[in-house]
């Protein structure tokens, strides 16, 4: 199964869950979340087609490609200021503690998981 059709069904479980929670508030149009995470779904898994030829097995290259990433995900912010007339909608202090925490606790996550998931994985 690919990166993008897991997104898809993760996105999908998620707005399942959007509809447990806020049951009757939970607008008719919140549902056109669901196309927007089959395009989501899809254009990871293009970008990842895109990407995978591309050998990244020395450290230069690996940089080259974290700047490229970063000009890319620059141009939609840029995209998205368009839209809102050059101002920042929906991007405070959550936002930046995500992209300052979110490493470290990925690292948490993964030396907790490492054993048992080697244990799993070997049988």
């Amino acid at each position: 199964m690919s990166l993008g059709n897991l997104l898809i069904i993760w996105n999908c479980l998620l707005i399942l869950g959007q509809i447990l929670i806020l049951r009757k508030n939970f607008q008719p149009i919140q549902f056109l979340q669901i196309p927007l995470s089959f395009l989501f779904g899809w254009f990871t898994d293009l970008g990842m087609k895109i990407v995978d030829p591309i050998p990244v097995n020395s450290y230069p290259l690996r940089l080259l490609m974290i700047v490229i990433g970063v000009v890319v995900l620059s141009f939609g912010v840029a995209l998205s200021l368009f839209f809102y007339h050059f101002k920042i909608v929906g991007t405070r202090e959550g936002t930046l503690i995500s992209a300052l925490c979110t490493g470290f606790i990925v690292k948490f996550f993964t030396e907790k998981m490492d054993e048992p998931m080697n244990r799993v994985l070997a049988d």
